[in-house]
């Protein structure tokens, strides 16, 4: 099931936040620190080169490749083969999930963590291992969230042995969180910004600014340097390679149109995939329920082979303009549609990727239809309503905003409509809010509450 984000409550933040500031500045160069701090960057840079390894191992394996892209070999291999590794897939992560859960203490997710929960680092690394592996074999969900809990977890194990207060284990765990998710697809600011904007909150940050500036660089060099470590697998390139046009008032116009739309279409996303993931089964009904999601999943890709994995080999064709229209339009709802179904299955992992995938898909077709006015460069067009749409399921601006400029490798002069893009989505933000209070009764909550 994928993480919720971290929103711990307003007045344990602040008063959190608070303590830290009183602490002062000091704290962050202590020696104790600074050691667990390294710990955190080597673990999240290792764990980083060890999933990237197995992720492609198990890929080779299943879909019997040994050059090219992913997103080669599941659109040449036979039709047949697809369908039966994905129906072999479904029982035997349920059995393995079903037995982890079973047996084991309860797996917490990186809230979880960063709020205090604490299990033997074996189960962990047990749980986030079957997340690759059920990615590899083709489950429709993100692959971030392994790298994330694992380093989360080094970082309060790390904080508890070296005696740290409750500020810096929290700053230590969003620093983790985001170093993985920076090793693992070599980001280190989009890693920065995980750990700032959605693991700390701009808002604790805000109430202990005087802080702000040193939790800020620590998430940068350790997102940094488990970065540099990672690249023993993981290549030293954008995750995205495209061929940039020019801008021009087109962009322009297809930015202040994609943002509002793709924000809106990835806030519905990712709602649609909270509420399959509160659904899914927590005990024996993943035996039944994870086969048949998956004969499901199976069937969808016999026609959309590009639905499996994580969604990069999605969004790496589309970038690329190597997917025709009509798959593209139709990928619009197969690839969410996939995500769903693993989901609902069971599966733990996160919704970085599939929302990247699907919010390419959508800026893709929107640049279809804005052609018959304008000409415009489509796949230029297609990572800005990634970023859009990335931005609306995460609900994290400032992040999503970053990560489609750092996973593409966008140029200087692509960053301003990014802004914009992204700046469209806080038009979704506020029209829900209004309707928030619209909709608010007398007697309770909001109906959208």
């Amino acid at each position: 099931m994928p993480e919720k984000e971290p929103s711990p409550p307003h007045e344990a933040a602040q008063g959190l936040s608070a303590a830290g500031a009183q602490a002062g500045l000091r704290q962050f160069i202590e020696w104790r620190f600074v050691l667990a701090a390294a710990l955190v960057c080597l673990a999240a840079g290792v764990v980083g080169a060890v999933f990237t390894w197995m992720l492609e191992g198990v890929e080779h394996a299943v879909f019997g490749f040994s050059t090219g892209t992913f997103a080669e070999a599941i659109t040449k291999v036979p039709a047949h083969h697809r369908f039966i590794a994905v129906c072999v897939a479904g029982p035997l992560v349920a059995v393995a999930w079903f037995l982890l859960r079973r047996h084991g203490p309860g797996i917490p997710s990186v809230s979880g963590i960063y709020s205090g929960k604490r299990i033997p680092l074996g189960w962990m690394a047990a749980d986030t291992t079957l997340q690759v592996v059920n990615v590899a074999f083709g489950g429709s969900i993100g692959r971030e969230g392994a790298p994330r809990q694992d380093a989360a977890l080094t970082a309060t194990d790390s904080a508890s042995w070296l005696r740290l207060g409750e500020w810096q284990r929290r700053v230590l765990v969003a620093c983790g969180a985001g170093a993985g998710l920076s090793a693992i697809y070599n980001i280190p600011f989009g890693g920065m910004l995980f750990a700032v904007e959605i693991m700390i909150g701009l808002r604790v940050l805000w109430s202990a600014r005087k802080l702000a500036l040193a939790v800020v660089v620590w998430s940068f060099l350790i997102s940094w340097g488990a970065t540099i470590i990672a690249r023993i697998a993981v290549p030293d390139a954008h995750a995205y390679q495209m061929e940039w046009g020019r801008v021009d008032l087109s962009l322009v116009l297809i930015a202040v149109l994609i943002g509002p739309l793709a924000g809106a279409l990835g806030y519905g996303f990712g709602k649609l995939v909270e509420g399959a993931s509160a659904r899914a089964p927590k005990d024996r009904n993943i035996l039944w329920m994870m086969p048949v999601c998956y004969l499901l999943l199976a069937g969808l890709a016999i026609p959309f082979p590009l639905i499996l994995g994580n969604g990069h080999a999605m969004a790496e064709d589309i970038f690329s303009g190597e997917v025709p229209l009509l798959i593209v339009g139709l990928l619009v709802v197969a690839k969410p549609v996939a995500t769903l179904l693993t989901v609902r299955a069971g599966a733990t992992g996160g919704k970085l990727t599939p929302s990247m995938s699907t919010g390419a898909a959508v800026g893709m077709m929107l640049a279809a239809g804005f052609s018959l006015f304008l000409p415009v460069h489509a796949a230029m067009a297609a990572v800005l309503g990634a970023g859009a749409f990335l931005a609306g399921s995460m609900r994290a601006p400032l992040t999503a905003g970053v990560l489609a400029i750092e996973l593409t490798g966008a140029a200087p002069a692509v960053w301003p409509l990014v802004v914009v893009a992204i700046g469209g989505t806080q038009l979704v933000d506020v029209g829900l809010a209004y309707l928030r209070r619209r909709k608010k009764g007398p007697d309770g909550p909001g109906l959208l509450e």
